[in-house]
């Protein structure tokens, strides 16, 4: 009993997350050029953000772009490892069939 009653639990709670069936004139039409209207000014506030954040904390401005080459170093690295291990293991998985 206790299993049937979780059960109807997920289940209606996967349901009510569900999108509805919504025939096709009442779904909301999302706007076309938002990007153009919002860009720009969106862009000179970040800019600005970032200005005044530089010149609170040069120190963690003159790091960043170190870190961010020592990220993608890393992950160039773990990708090239993970990459290395697909292949050895679909070539051992090859040589077991034959």
């Amino acid at each position: 009993m206790r299993f049937i009653l979780k059960a109807l639990f997920w289940f209606g709670f996967v349901v009510l997350f569900l999108p509805a069936n919504e025939p096709p004139s009442e779904r909301p039409t999302p706007p076309k050029a938002i990007a153009n209207t919002l860009l720009p000014d969106d862009a000179q506030a970040v800019g600005k953000a970032v200005r005044a954040f530089c010149a609170r904390h040069p120190e963690t401005c003159k790091a960043g772009p170190r870190e961010i080459i020592r990220l993608h170093d890393d992950a160039t690295a773990h990708g090239d490892a993970i990459a290395q291990f697909i292949r050895s293991e679909a070539d051992a998985s090859m040589a077991g069939r034959e």
